[in-house]
């Protein structure tokens, strides 16, 4: 075995001396260690969940919008539907518009007949009233003094009194018994008429009729007069033969004398 001879001893060089860290203690170095890798983890976690979310966001963007379009792709009709509907909708209109030009023709024919129902109705009431004949002035048939023999009470002889005398005040009026035409008017004694005025009012059932108002105290008409049925014609005197204020009414039917109320009905009291 060889050893290994030793050297002289050498005096050690002084060396400068340094000044000396101080060195952390390992808690603190930990500490500060772990902060900073802390902060860092957070940083990269917000970083991270940022991207996620964006990405999230841009895919279901895009998977809502491919989801609108693939239903909108289905959605959409033909050409050949949507001209079927517009033709349905047309036919749809016109028959609405048919039905209701139907309603308001059906309507308004039925107005119409209401309105032609009405004017015949009318007309029938006008034609059966135009028949009837008009007690020509106010007051009562004279008892004893209606159409037929008589004892005159001026000539004091029986004799045919070819009317009937109407009780009434001096000076009322008198109105025509039916619509027709002045044929004869006269004034004075006029062989006993007095003031007197005769109306013809053609055909009633097939008869010529006519009227005559005598004794009048004032005659409104004149010949060739048309009249109305109700028109005033006259006042109520006592002109001619007569006895006091009445109004003598004959009647011709054909030509001859007949009893007026054949045509005319004597009122009742309180008309």
């Amino acid at each position: 075995m060889r050893v290994k001879p030793l050297l002289p001893h050498r005096a050690k060089r002084a060396m400068p001396s340094r000044p000396r860290r101080a060195v952390p203690s390992f808690a603190v170095f930990w500490h500060t260690a772990a902060g900073k890798v802390g902060a860092g983890i957070v940083a990269v976690t917000l970083v991270v969940a940022g991207l996620l979310s964006f990405v999230s966001l841009q895919s279901a963007g895009a998977g809502s919008a491919f989801a609108d379009n693939n239903n909108a792709a289905a959605a959409a009709p033909s050409v050949g539907e949507l001209a079927k509907q517009r033709q349905d909708a047309i036919a749809q209109d016109g028959a609405e518009i048919a039905k209701t030009s139907t309603e308001t023709a059906l309507a308004n024919r039925q107005r119409q007949l209401a309105d032609e129902n009405q004017a015949i109705l009318d007309e029938a009431d006008r034609l059966e009233k135009l028949t009837e004949f008009l007690w020509p002035t106010d007051g009562a048939l004279s008892p004893g003094n209606g159409y037929g023999m008589r004892y005159h009470p001026i000539l004091h002889r029986y004799r045919l009194h070819d009317g009937i005398d109407i009780s009434a005040k001096c000076n009322q009026p008198i109105y025509a018994a039916q619509s027709g035409t002045v044929i004869r008017v006269t004034s004075g004694y006029s062989g006993g008429s007095g003031n007197s005025a005769k109306i013809d009012h053609g055909k009633f059932n097939g008869d010529q009729v006519a009227t005559s108002y005598l004794h009048m105290s004032k005659n409104l008409l004149k010949d060739g007069e048309q009249v109305e049925k109700g028109q005033l014609v006259g006042y109520v005197g006592s002109t001619g033969l007569s006895t006091g204020c009445h109004l003598h009414l004959s009647l011709y039917k054909n030509g001859k004398g007949t009893d007026p109320l054949e045509y005319l009905e004597q009122p009742t009291d309180g008309e």
